[in-house]
């Protein structure tokens, strides 16, 4: 992913946290205990993608691929980086239902973790491992 790609990418959520405060200080409604569920929201919505695993058959001759045709290639490295995200969006899901919780209960949940540090802790738990699986797709 290119550099300003990934900008735009990772800093979606923020310009959307942006628009959501220049909104709600324009109308005068206090939608903070959200941002916490959105950040973990756009993180999750990271991970999504990224538990396929790429096929890499196209790195084979012509021959081969012919001969392979209708199988998938996936390197060892990249199976297990996806089974590993699968774990990890299983677990992030959580924690942004959890988030969500504590926004509608107003609680500060286990070891006094609000609702918005939840969600930019899962939200920049998303952007690492996005990170981590590039690094793998490309070494793979």
């Amino acid at each position: 992913m290119h550099t300003m790609t990934r900008v735009l990418a990772y800093g979606f959520a923020f310009y959307l946290l942006f628009l959501e405060w220049l909104m709600r200080a324009l109308s005068n409604i206090d939608s903070h205990d959200f941002v916490g569920p959105t950040l973990a929201a756009a993180g999750v919505g990271f991970i999504v993608p990224l538990t396929t695993a790429k096929n890499s058959l196209l790195n084979f001759s012509n021959d081969t691929q012919q001969q392979l045709n209708g199988y998938y290639a996936i390197s060892k490295r990249e199976q297990i980086a996806v089974d590993v995200l699968r774990l990890f969006l299983l677990v992030l899901t959580v924690s942004w239902a959890y988030d969500v919780y504590l926004v509608i209960k107003k609680s500060s949940g286990l070891f006094g973790i609000s609702a918005v540090r939840l969600g930019f802790i899962t939200y920049f738990t998303a952007v690492i491992l996005s990170e981590v699986k590039e690094g793998v797709r490309w070494k793979s």
